[in-house]
């Protein structure tokens, strides 16, 4: 639990260190089985995740979990090597818990950010969503956001923002948010953007250790 709420450092290491042992000790224990293939997806070794969960997947294609933290992982590989067909791989097997969870927030917005084109219709749809399941996530107002502004859609990218600024906010989310709105404003009178947009993008939806790479 402390995982995923975003504990980090040498705390989370501890905790991770000892969730292996316990998952090593008790093969058979399905609940630990599933917290540790979970730690590992999103926080731990992203890699060491794969083949569990593909087994998990190979017994039950409806195991939305397991498409999801498959997914997760994937993510996070691609995000660390630049892997290209990790990141198609990832979408795939955000797509695949799609369809068995359409109502998870959370698979919605992994399916949305790997988009490459934040603008099309696709990605816009599951952004909606998500938004419409999870109005309290700030990253994904974020997303959503920068969805309108990539189609020129100003006047309701703006809105989105600021209706999220008279929430209360973390630091990191306001600066976030501020940001965004100057950078939205900039590009609207045609300048160029001042801010690092994908790197406070990246401290809010859990990769701001992660190089994002190019496409």
């Amino acid at each position: 639990a402390a995982l995923m709420a975003g504990v980090t450092g040498r705390k989370s290491e501890t905790i991770l260190a000892k969730l292996r042992r316990d998952a090593a000790d008790a093969p058979d224990d399905e609940a630990l089985q599933r917290l540790w293939m979970s730690a590992e997806a999103v926080r731990g070794d992203a890699q060491a995740a794969i083949a569990p969960l593909a087994a998990r997947l190979e017994a039950d294609p409806a195991d939305a979990d397991a498409a999801f933290l498959t997914a997760r992982a994937q993510e996070r590989l691609w995000r660390e090597t630049g892997d290209k067909d990790m990141r198609t791989a990832a979408r795939g097997s955000y797509a695949q818990a799609f369809r068995q969870r359409p109502d998870h927030f959370e698979t919605l917005f992994g399916y949305a950010r790997l988009s490459i084109d934040a603008a099309s219709a696709n990605t816009r749809d599951a952004l909606l969503e998500a938004h419409r399941l999870a109005p309290q996530v700030v990253p994904i107002s974020a997303y959503l956001s920068l969805s309108y502004a990539g189609a020129g859609e100003f006047d309701e990218a703006m809105a989105i923002l600021k209706r999220v600024r008279g929430r209360h906010l973390s630091d990191n989310e306001r600066t976030l948010i501020t940001g965004l709105l100057q950078a939205i404003d900039q590009s609207r009178e045609g300048g160029p953007a001042t801010v690092d947009l994908p790197a406070m993008l990246r401290e809010q939806d859990g990769t701001e250790t992660e190089a994002l790479p190019e496409d």
